[in-house]
């Protein structure tokens, strides 16, 4: 198996999005090209899923702000999605920048 770079490159432009509150689910889906995504959360945290669960307060990756972006890469099976919604009852904006 070839060795990957350590370096990353955009795909595209980032994707912003607001869970307004812990039952509002918002999904995104990654490029097919993606390799891995750099996530920020700009206000409150957010719980995050990758298996196509609901969010919910026993998820375990829980991205705060004022946290440095956590880089990931992408294992999950193609047409997959990341899942994120607010940890508290108020706005938890998510920003998601997909890389190669």
């Amino acid at each position: 198996m070839p060795q990957r770079p350590n370096t990353f490159v955009a795909n595209g432009a980032p994707v912003q999005n607001t869970s307004t509150g812990t039952a509002d689910v918002k999904t995104v889906t990654p490029p097919a090209t993606a390799t891995a995504f750099l996530v920020s959360i700009e206000t409150n945290g957010a719980r995050v899923t990758f298996d196509g669960s609901t969010p919910s307060a026993t998820s375990l990756l829980l991205p705060t702000t004022g946290s440095q972006g956590t880089i990931l890469p992408i294992s999950w099976p193609s047409g997959g999605a990341l899942k994120f919604a607010s940890s508290i009852a108020g706005n938890s904006v998510v920003t998601i920048q997909w890389l190669n």
